[in-house]
């Protein structure tokens, strides 16, 4: 949930707490997954070092048990994060790779595989011409060949590719990936600064998975549709409630859960508060996950209820001991505002302590310096708080980060 709203960090500190919960032997080809995930984290935090023991680790656990995608899917986090290598051995390594894959009829890994050898072509200027051809338009060949040359070359030479390609698709039979092609225009065009463009593509999405009846993607789109970073605020909770709509048909219980979640959380956003409650009750009821606790509790607390957020945050507070991660900040930080709220300063500044000393050694999110800023300054600990902010500026301010927050989703 955390990735695919745009929040990798949070994302990776549950997958950290679920490896570590998982005793040791038990179900590896699962604790496998979860570090080739974190290995991408890390190689995306261009933490290279780190992401290749991870995919190390993973790999030697998938050949153990057996698990031959999973092993191949290792191999290719390990080649990812080896960019010290070169890009002329990792791309002999990735054809290597798609070799064994191709052995092991592992089509998607093989596809991911090829991709990759494309951008890494791209980077070494072997730039196949012949993806660009007008003459011999091949959809698939040109949207990866376009997807390659904006991760790694130019992005607004991607867009000005995408635009070309799109224009041809006009002319040529209906190509079944357009829908897909749309998301990933849209999330480029998001990267460059056209949100109106991006909004735009994602309808055009929208309106091709309604006419080809996939629901999950439907759902999918008006949920990114439904973020203020890309629509008005009404329009916003327009599209999350007709998520939440297309969620209720049968066999979509925990993507229910997850619109009702995000309709909540919208509705707070502009102080819509009972029925914000509404939909966040029912999502906790149907999946009862920490998220959903966490955001009835805020929203209790945005609502004047702060006594009612207490409880919640206590018990999500001490399931996250130990970690010192960034989900135990913004808990500690989101129980001193409802404390304040209560006038209960002392307490609200014991929870500001220990959330400085957790912050301490971590990347925190702009958005939870942002907040742990904040609540110093309401608490009287202005300077402190000047310096918290000033560093969740900066993080805000780097177009990295800010990539990393947005997520991008790739090509087929």
């Amino acid at each position: 949930w955390w990735r695919h709203m745009g929040k990798p960090n949070l994302a990776a500190d549950n997958l950290l707490n679920a490896e570590r919960r998982l005793p040791a032997g038990v179900n590896d080809e699962l604790r496998a997954d979860i570090l080739i995930r974190l290995s991408g984290w890390r190689t995306g935090r261009n933490e290279f070092a780190l992401a290749d023991q991870l995919a190390t680790e993973a790999r030697e656990l998938a050949e153990r048990v057996g698990a031959t995608e999973a092993a191949l899917r290792a191999e290719g986090s390990q080649i990812n994060a080896r960019k010290d290598d070169g890009p002329q051995r990792q791309l002999e390594a990735y054809e290597a790779l798609a070799l064994k894959q191709r052995a092991a009829n592992d089509l998607e890994g093989l596809q991911a595989t090829e991709e990759n050898i494309t951008m890494v072509r791209n980077i070494l200027g072997q730039i196949d011409a012949s993806a660009f051809d007008t003459d011999r338009f091949d959809a698939d060949r040109w949207f990866n060949g376009v997807v390659a040359l904006a991760l790694n070359v130019d992005r607004h030479e991607g867009v000005r590719r995408f635009r070309e390609g799109l224009e041809r698709l006009a002319s040529e039979p209906a190509y079944q990936h357009e829908p897909d092609v749309r998301v990933n225009f849209a999330r480029l065009l998001f990267d460059v600064g056209d949100i109106d463009g991006c909004r735009q593509e994602m309808l055009t999405a929208l309106q091709q998975f309604e006419q080809l009846g996939n629901v999950d993607e439907q759902i999918k789109a008006l949920q990114y549709l439904a973020s203020p970073d890309i629509s008005p605020r009404t329009a916003g909770i327009s599209f999350a409630e007709r998520a939440v709509e297309l969620a209720r048909t049968p066999g979509h219980r925990a993507v229910l859960a997850a619109s009702l979640l995000n309709l909540g959380e919208r509705r707070v956003e502009v102080g819509q508060f009972d029925t914000a409650l509404e939909a966040l009750e029912e999502s906790l009821e149907l999946e009862p996950s920490p998220h959903a606790v966490f955001s009835l509790a805020y929203a209790n607390v945005a609502a004047g209820r702060p006594e009612s957020a207490l409880a919640p945050y206590t018990r999500l507070i001490e399931g996250q001991r130990g970690t010192g991660g960034a989900e135990l900040i913004r808990l500690l930080v989101a129980r001193a505002q409802a404390l304040q709220a209560l006038q209960r300063y002392v307490e609200a500044r014991i929870d500001l302590d220990e959330a400085t000393a957790c912050a301490t050694d971590i990347d925190l999110a702009p958005e939870i310096g942002n907040a742990l800023g904040w609540a110093h300054v309401n608490a009287g600990a202005i300077d402190a708080g000047i310096v918290l902010l000033e560093a969740a500026l900066a993080n805000a301010r780097d177009p990295a980060a800010r990539r990393r927050r947005t997520g991008e989703k790739r090509s087929r």
